[in-house]
């Protein structure tokens, strides 16, 4: 700052002393002293308020005050408002043998963070003069803690420093010292201050010592910037034994009518009585045997009501002692019969379907079978009728009969589910069926039809549930994304079978493998049951690969880090571990160890398709929109639904409009 009354008491004190008056006239010395004060005077006049210093910059000379400085400030930090949008090269460096970071790209290498700004300040235009712009970064503290924003460092662009490190392009870089800045959001302050010329700080210019200018908060070191690249992790699963099954009715209800001349009680038709013990050794061949005959024998209306009843009973006795003596050596079979008299449902039955009655006459039979009179007195009103003879002899013969249920039930060796739920006529096409019928249901398989398959496996679970058979119906709703419903298919099968710790080993690593559907909210509930599964287990490394894909999912990329790191001391990771800890490397921005990550999955066992899925999202990232083209083509050959993670993805944000894309359209 100037201090013109200070210089003005300066020049004036000196113009004082003894040594000038001997030296100048007096007259002189007068003159000088108001022109030096003049000088001072224009000088301080002209100075902007918050004046920084006066540079020639690009063949024009700028003032740089304290307000041009915010502006500049202001404009850089609009233009890295989205801390949560992925910068993505915007250029195709597929032809330059050295990657240097984009603006807005970030990079952890060797203990020190690198990283450009969008639209960085235009440095020249204030280094100049002993002027340098001091630059503080700051953490935030970790999700769930208290605190004030931790410094990380700070350094000064000077002149000499800006010249020395602006080829090809201006980076910052900041040393780390072993800070963790895993999940964490950044800030960036600027200051600005003047330097001595043995390097000393003189002063701050715009009180921006108390009060720097920002804060600015770039996309780093927080995951969120990764989150819907979809990068493949390969987590360890259990594999799901389902066994195919094959289920049979339980038994079924069969029926079957005979019928008898009017009065008649006696039973001789012998060819009708065979013929139904031939049906009943017919189904015993298919394992179905009859245990249970039921016999109804009915009258029809012409008579008393009592004098039916026992015409009734007669009728049942008779087909009873047939069939029993058929059937002598059946010790499983019990054969009951009773007499119950007219059979009136069938009377209504027999005239709603007559063709024999106009409408009318079916309205007024109705009309008397349904009203509230007793038989005998129904039988009266009917016998008024002038068609009562032709009621009698073509309509109410069917009434005279022994109603035949019979109850079949499975002596084979298939799985049973319920009986069939309906009686069926006894020999018919649909009894057949059902006899012969094997209900199949098995895991899903691609090109299945898999809501008919899910809806015989519906069916079958609601009639018999079993560990095998929730599992089974997991693996549809695995194909389906119906994530809710096949955790809830293998947690049932896991209380189903208490002691089969493999279903609950598969729900957890599900949930793992989706934990981001999940939602942040649920993976700590996720954590904790894998984390109470390895100290169950604390030798099955497979635990502990999940958790730090876990880890990892949740954003605690420096937990992840680390637990890979005790998993790998000492031993020779697996393709699937190395691939893994590289999508923990890339999403905490350490680009060129997750490459050799990716790299060394691939060299391993080249049938993988994750790692080269994730080169391809880490070449369109840096901009190689070749390479990324030539590792996405090769992960499609290996599994085809990488095709449908390309477009919507932020990561191929940019590449995915180069035109080599169109055939994953």
């Amino acid at each position: 700052m100037f201090y013109p009354f200070y210089v003005i008491f300066s020049i004036y004190s000196y113009f004082s002393t003894n040594d000038f008056r001997m030296l100048i006239p007096f007259r002189l010395r007068q003159m000088r002293f108001s022109i030096a004060i003049l000088s001072i005077l224009l000088v301080t006049a002209c100075v902007p308020e918050g004046f920084i210093n006066k540079v020639k910059y690009q063949d024009e000379t700028l003032v740089n005050t304290c307000q041009s400085f915010s502006t500049d400030i202001n404009k850089l930090i609009e233009s890295n408002t989205l801390p949560h949008l992925l910068a993505v090269s915007t250029f195709d460096n597929s032809e330059y043998s050295y990657y240097y970071l984009e603006p807005g790209q970030y990079e952890l290498k060797a203990d020190s963070l690198y990283f450009r700004l969008k639209n960085d300040l235009d440095y020249p235009r204030y280094l100049d003069k002993g002027v340098a712009i001091i630059v503080q970064l700051f953490a935030e503290k970790a999700s769930g803690e208290a605190g004030s924003p931790e410094k990380i460092g700070e350094f000064t662009i000077d002149r000499r420093y800006y010249v020395t490190y602006r080829r090809p392009y201006f980076m910052y870089r900041f040393p780390l010292r072993g800070k963790n800045l895993s999940g964490r959001k950044l800030q960036l302050s600027f200051s600005i201050a003047a330097f001595n010329a043995d390097g000393s700080l003189k002063e701050y210019f715009c009180e921006s010592q108390s009060k720097p200018f920002g804060p600015i908060q770039p996309a780093c070191c927080d995951v969120k910037p990764w989150e819907g690249t979809q990068l493949q992790s390969i987590v360890e699963i259990p594999t799901l034994e389902v066994s195919p099954d094959t289920f049979v009715y339980k038994g079924f209800d069969a029926t079957f009518d005979v019928t008898f001349q009017e009065g008649a009680f006696s039973y001789s038709d012998k060819l009708l009585a065979y013929s139904l013990q031939g049906f009943i050794e017919k189904y015993r061949a298919l394992h179905y045997e009859v245990r249970k005959i039921d016999l109804r024998g009915y009258a029809s209306p012409g008579g008393s009501e009592a004098a039916n009843l026992r015409l009734s009973e007669k009728r049942a006795e008779a087909v009873f002692e047939e069939l029993t003596n058929m059937n002598a050596s059946r010790k499983n079979l019990r054969i009951t019969h009773k007499g119950a008299g007219e059979d009136w449902l069938k009377v209504e039955e027999l005239v709603t379907r007559s063709r024999a009655l106009s409408q009318a006459q079916r309205d007024e039979v109705l009309e008397i079978v349904l009203s509230d009179r007793d038989a005998d007195g129904k039988e009266r009103q009917l016998k008024r009728l002038d068609y009562w003879k032709k009621l009698e002899k073509e309509i109410f013969a069917p009434a005279r009969h022994t109603y035949v249920s019979l109850s079949f039930e499975y002596i084979g060796k298939e799985s049973t589910l319920s009986r069939y739920p309906e009686a069926l006529p006894l020999g018919s096409g649909k009894m057949d069926e059902v006899a012969r019928a094997l209900i199949k249901v098995g895991p899903y398989k691609p090109g299945m039809d898999e809501e008919d398959e899910l809806a015989v496996l519906n069916q079958v679970l609601s009639d018999k549930a079993s560990a095998n058979l929730y599992a089974m119906r997991a693996t549809y709703h695995l194909a389906k994304k119906d994530f809710d419903k096949l955790y809830a298919d293998l947690k049932s099968a896991a209380e189903l079978d208490p002691d089969n710790e493999v279903y609950n080993r598969i729900l957890t690593g599900y949930k793992i493998r989706f934990a981001e559907a999940a939602g942040r909210d649920k993976m700590a509930s996720i954590f904790d049951e894998i984390t109470a599964q390895t100290k169950a287990n604390p030798k099955d490394r497979s635990l502990f690969l999940n958790r730090a894909i876990l880890l990892e999912k949740m954003g605690r990329i420096d937990e992840a880090l680390e637990e890979y790191r005790l998993l790998f001391d000492g031993v020779k990771p697996a393709p699937t571990h190395v691939n893994n800890r590289g999508v923990a490397r890339l999403k905490s921005n350490r680009i060129r160890e997750a490459e050799q990550d990716f790299l060394f999955a691939i060299d391993k066992n080249s049938r993988l398709a994750e790692p080269h899925f994730n080169l391809a999202a880490l070449y369109a990232y840096r901009g190689f929109t070749s390479r990324s083209l030539t590792y996405l083509d090769r992960a499609i050959d290996r599994d085809p639904r990488f095709k449908d993670m390309i477009f919507n993805n932020p990561v191929f944000s940019v590449v995915s409009e180069d035109p080599k894309y169109d055939k994953y359209r």
